[in-house]
């Protein structure tokens, strides 16, 4: 029997640069081009939890040409 379990929480925020604007000021070879405007993306989340839960039975005979396998997933989260 196997059993895996894990939990996660975080409160993040990111933000990314998607037209490869930043990057052509310092690798002009790399240069997207003429950019006209600005753009950038960006999200936050305040309030994360995750849990998972494997649970896997499985046959120990090596010299028996049929084994078996089972088990159950669970997974939760609250954002």
């Amino acid at each position: 029997m196997t059993s895996i379990t894990g939990y996660e929480t975080t409160h993040g925020y990111s933000r990314g640069d998607i037209d490869g604007g930043f990057a052509a000021v310092f690798l002009p070879v790399m240069s997207p081009g003429f950019i006209p405007f600005p753009s950038d993306t960006k999200d936050g989340l305040n309030y994360l939890h995750q849990f998972t839960r494997e649970i896997q039975v499985a046959s120990d005979d090596a010299e028996n040409p049929l084994t078996w396998q089972f088990g159950a997933y669970y997974f939760s989260h609250d954002f």
